[in-house]
């Protein structure tokens, strides 16, 4: 009674967050929240508008939500519905702790969660034998253990040490002007080319330089060439200087 009890409160739970989404009363975003910079946006209002971005993707995550759920309500499939929502679930949970989602639907996703493992339980040992299978009579030998070992040892040093040199020598290349710059002077004067309010050497793209109209329009630079270019002009070569608030002239 207990078990057919949580399976039918965790469902009607489920298919309430579900149709909320397809509904448009979750991952909706407020005018004043799209107002605001980037860096002075909450992580709730993030997350909301990250997840909301994508109407099929919201649409996805609530057809998951609403099939897991019609699946608790039948016996037969209730391992099913439970195993296919306790991943989405302890993800709900990462992302409402680590992004300061409202507390009181962290509660609830750690309560769903909790009765998603409590109904799992009972088949733990098949799950197990699924996926943590026996080994079979014939042992692998020393020499062939060593050598998967080695493999998968050869496997982790690679991939971190071609990630970080593309974190920290492919894209970034370190400059006195790395940063944010204003432009208060050009040079000629009577220049009657667009030029740009705002200049963006960024930091973390060593190869990106961005142009900021005063219409609040982008322009954007992926040339390496054009970039390093720039960027030995403005003060690379030779001694470094303090970085200043504002570019004064641009010839």
């Amino acid at each position: 009674m207990a078990r057919r009890l949580i399976r039918y409160a965790s469902a009607l739970v489920l298919l309430v967050y579900g149709f909320a989404k397809i509904n448009g009363s979750q991952f909706t975003i407020l005018d004043s929240e799209l107002d605001k910079p980037m860096g002075q946006v909450s992580g709730f209002w993030l997350t909301w508008y990250y997840f909301g971005f994508s109407r099929f993707y919201g649409t996805f995550l609530a057809l998951i939500q609403i099939a897991g759920a019609v699946l608790l309500t039948f016996h037969r499939t209730t391992l099913l519905g439970a195993c296919m929502l306790a991943p989405v679930l302890a993800n709900i949970i990462l992302i409402d702790i680590f992004y300061g989602v409202d507390p009181g639907a962290t509660g609830v996703a750690i309560l769903l969660f909790a009765a998603m493992i409590g109904l799992i339980a009972p088949q733990r040992g098949e799950l197990l034998a699924l996926f943590w299978p026996s080994r079979g009579a014939a042992a692998d030998s020393t020499a062939l253990i060593t050598a998967r070992w080695g493999v998968r040892l050869a496997m982790l040093a690679v991939t971190f040490g071609f990630t970080y040199w593309v974190a920290n020598f492919n894209n970034r290349n370190p400059t006195p002007i790395d940063g944010t710059w204003d432009l208060i002077q050009v040079e000629p004067q009577n220049l009657t080319a667009q030029v740009p309010k705002t200049i963006f050497f960024e930091y973390n793209r060593a190869s990106m330089t961005v142009f900021k109209t005063s219409e609040g329009m982008y322009a954007t630079i992926i040339l390496r060439l054009i970039a390093k270019a720039i960027k030995s002009r403005c003060g690379r070569s030779g001694k470094a200087r303090e970085p200043r608030s504002s570019w004064e002239t641009i010839r």
